[in-house]
This record gives C-alpha cells, structure tokens and sequence, in this order.
C-alpha cells in the first residue's frame, strides 16, 4: 500500500469495501494493510472514514511455505490471551499456505482444549461489526 497513491489508496479500499458489502451485505469497519505497513496520510484517511486499522502480534509465518507442524510451533510459541494471529489462507501464484490450512484444525482444537475462547477481531477488541 504504500507504493500506492493517496488516490489508488483510497479507490483500493473504497472498492473492496463495495465488493464485501455487495457479496456479504457488510461493510468493513476494520482493516488489516498488506505486511502491516501504511502511511501517515493513509491512516488519517482511514481514520476520517472511520475505519480502524488492526494488526497482529503473533505470525504464523505461514507466508514462508512452512508445513503445518512449523505453523502450530510458531503458532503456539507465542499466543496469549488477546493475541491476534496473522495466518493466511490464499497466496500468489506458487505460494503453497496448505500448512497453515492443514495446521487450523489442530490449532482450534488445542486452544478450545485448554479452554481459550477464540473470537473475531471485532468482538476483541470491541469494535463494531460493520454496517
């Protein structure tokens, strides 16, 4: 995003957001820029939209190909109540994330096992769900 223009910046968003809301009949209140970085102007444009920008503070590290027992270790070595996890589930052309795919059912069934409640990003943080 920030080899982008303030304009293609904005037109980005705009129409991803139309695209959601036209498919899910929801629009976006959130947003998670690509490798977490962004602009000051960016951000203040997103902020007089409304939108509140969310990273992460556990990587997967999914991107790097790993295979699913590579992603639970990364996974589980750093989560903590209140952690939000960056995982990905589709790539560019010959990115392979089946790991992290493959790796999701474990990693749901080991938190609810040692009784972490897993929620969406907004019910964390207490954000509005969208509109």
């Amino acid at each position: 995003m920030l080899k982008l223009s303030d304009a293609d910046f904005r037109n980005q968003v705009v129409k991803t957001d139309h695209l959601i809301r036209m498919i899910s009949g929801y629009k976006p209140t959130f947003i998670r820029p690509p490798y977490g970085n962004i602009s000051e102007q960016q951000i203040k444009w997103l902020a007089s939209e409304h939108k509140v920008i969310v990273n992460w503070n556990v990587d997967s590290l999914d991107w790097k190909g790993l295979n699913a027992e590579q992603v639970k270790t990364n996974i589980f070595a750093q989560a903590q109540p209140g952690s939000i996890t960056l995982q990905h589930a589709a790539g560019g052309t010959g990115e392979d994330l089946s790991g992290t795919v493959q790796a999701l059912p474990d990693i749901i069934h080991n938190f609810r096992n040692k009784g972490v409640k897993l929620v969406t990003v907004p019910e964390l943080l207490d954000l509005p769900k969208g509109k």
